[in-house]
């Protein structure tokens, strides 16, 4: 991980932390999400019917 912590807090440093594991993730699994999403966007939830809001 390249951040730069100088000057952090302990909360602002957990959330950039945070920030670049999820950047990371999405780098690592780009095709499944965006796989996944385009499976949504036809079909919608699959559970959506059970939604109570």
């Amino acid at each position: 991980m390249n951040l730069d912590v100088t000057g952090l807090d302990e909360a602002g440093a957990r959330r950039a932390v945070g920030k670049e594991q999820a950047r990371q993730y999405y780098a690592e699994n780009r095709e499944s999400v965006d796989a996944y999403n385009a499976w949504i966007k036809k079909n919608g939830l699959p559970l959506d019917k059970y939604r109570l809001f």
